[in-house]
């Protein structure tokens, strides 16, 4: 998922992500403007460009939040990572993490909009991802892998 769509989400963008905006409007608002005649004189209207497109966004809502998911558990993944043995697999780790969290945590935190303040940062992530993904997560290690290397 794109940083600059993760700070407005949170409502902290930065310059560069107003920058990007601004400009994706821009495009936007200029796509589709002028219209042509064909060969009979009938106006052909031009097709404005989608605003997803112009942000840089998937068509799909769906894509977007699988792409946020994917970022959580990247992020946990990486918090993860630095406290494993070197035999651990990080995949592993944090399928066993995610099962642990949709197992209890997430059964007590589903109606929340946000995880509560004293959570543990592997909690929150979790609950973000889970959040982001529809109340469901991978379930296998496997899949956990494909995430972490993309």
């Amino acid at each position: 998922m794109s940083d600059w769509l993760q700070q407005v989400l949170n409502g902290t963008p930065d310059a560069a992500t107003v920058e990007h905006l601004r400009r994706g409007f821009e495009i936007w608002m200029r796509s589709g403007r002028r219209s042509k005649r064909d060969a009979d004189g009938h106006l052909i209207r031009a097709r404005p460009v989608s605003l997803s497109r112009c942000l840089g966004l998937p068509d799909k809502p769906d894509l977007v939040r699988l792409a946020q998911r994917d970022a959580y558990l990247r992020s946990a993944g990486q918090l993860l990572g630095d406290s494993l043995s070197p035999t651990q697999s990080v995949a592993t780790a944090l399928s066993l993490e995610a099962k642990r969290f949709a197992g209890h945590r997430w059964l007590c935190w589903a109606h929340m909009t946000q995880p509560p303040p004293n959570a543990e940062d592997i909690d929150r992530l979790l609950f973000l991802a889970m959040q982001a993904g529809g109340g469901r997560l991978p379930t296998t290690a496997r899949q956990f892998a494909t995430i972490l290397k993309s």
